[in-house]
């Protein structure tokens, strides 16, 4: 019937197809791999319910589903969190490009809090800076990869662009230095001034433009020494490459920079990725005022 042949009672998994085509269009392999997996996660859950069908409720439905589900990992664990919230992010996207094709009034997404979701969100650990000191002052094993997460400490570049990073990105006009990219994981472009601590962790030999500024090995491999080195300078926090990060960001805000250049610095797409960096700032603030109270 020509009630079934317009687009918005398609299934909502072959609209997903038609959002992957768009997708393909300006984003980068690794986005296309998470609409695939959650296609197939939806078609596993539900493959019977239509673009005009899905509303609040189905996606609350879903979410739960994927938060009980045992992972297809060997050890069967719940699956991660920021999988299910990365997962969701990409239906969001979907549905808000069925908005801008006119098939949907408005996105039953708009109806779903951010807090709903995220009284699960992962907490995001970082590194105080006294702490950064302790680590500088702290021989690794490997001093490339102190040097590679060092650099990332002071200007918050992610593991995956750090490994992709060419000398050629890296441009020096009139003494200041800063980076040109396009990021792995987003695809966007990213203009990022280098201060005198990340100029400082760049490898002393430069080499053509083409050559990789980093060699580093596997992320398995980078881990276990950051493990050993965090341990050797008395720090009791599991370090990861991306707590280098996080350590960016807070670093930021905490010495004043607003949210907008500080998401602007990180590359998010939007503020409220950053938001949960301001958070712990808050509650840093917080915990200052009540230093008061003590003293009476």
């Amino acid at each position: 019937s020509l009630h079934d042949a317009l687009p918005i009672y398609m299934l909502f998994t072959d609209w997903m197809r038609v959002y992957r085509q768009d997708v393909e269009k300006r984003a980068s392999a690794s986005a296309l791999i998470w609409v695939d997996r959650v296609t197939n996660e939806l078609e596993k859950y539900d493959n019977s319910v239509t673009l005009a069908e899905i509303d609040r409720d189905y996606i609350m439905r879903f979410l739960s589903h994927l938060l009980d589900r045992p992972a297809l990992t060997r050890d069967h664990n719940q699956l991660a969190k920021n999988t299910v919230f990365l997962y969701l992010s990409y239906i969001r996207a979907a549905l808000n490009y069925a908005v801008k094709e006119n098939l949907l009034q408005s996105s039953p997404f708009k109806k779903i809090k951010r807090d709903m979701l995220s009284g699960s969100e992962a907490k995001r650990e970082y590194l105080t800076v006294e702490e950064v000191k302790r680590l500088i002052a702290t021989p690794c094993r490997r001093d490339d990869m102190k040097a590679a997460f060092l650099f990332s400490c002071f200007c918050g570049l992610r593991l995956s662009d750090v490994r992709a990073l060419q000398w050629k990105k890296i441009i020096e006009d009139n003494g200041n230095i800063h980076m040109e990219l396009r990021q792995k994981k987003t695809g966007r472009m990213l203009y990022l001034p280098l201060n005198k601590q990340a100029q400082a962790y760049l490898p002393h030999t430069k080499r053509s433009a083409e050559d990789y500024v980093f060699s580093l090995p596997c992320t398995s491999t980078i881990d276990l020494q950051l493990k050993k080195w965090a341990q050797n300078a008395g720090i009791n926090k599991k370090l990861t490459y991306h707590m280098s990060r996080h350590t960016f960001a807070t670093m930021e805000l905490t010495m004043g920079a607003d949210l907008y250049t500080t998401s602007q610095l990180l590359g998010h797409a939007d503020v409220e990725t950053t938001q949960v960096y301001a958070k712990i700032i808050d509650a840093k603030k917080e915990a200052a005022v009540l230093l008061i109270d003590s003293l009476f």
